[in-house]
């Protein structure tokens, strides 16, 4: 799933392998936080919610304004 994401953001000048790896940090704090607040028998809603965390990481590392930060949360 990381990948899949970092190859839509491929022409950034940060260059793939950092966008790969912002990734998975995303995917890491996906699974800690969900781990910590769901239940761990929903697979369809951990993907759904490590989507956003890995965007989340991505945009963070290129610099893009996310839909949280526009709304004020970040």
């Amino acid at each position: 799933l990381s990948i899949a994401f970092a190859k839509k953001y491929e022409g950034y000048e940060e260059g793939f392998p950092m966008i790969v790896a912002a990734g998975f940090t995303g995917w890491n704090k996906a699974i800690k936080s969900y781990t910590d607040h769901f239940e761990k028998n929903k697979q369809n809603e951990f993907i759904v919610y490590s989507t956003w965390w890995i965007k989340e990481e991505i945009c963070k590392l290129l610099g893009i304004k996310t839909s949280a930060e526009n709304e004020g949360g970040g």
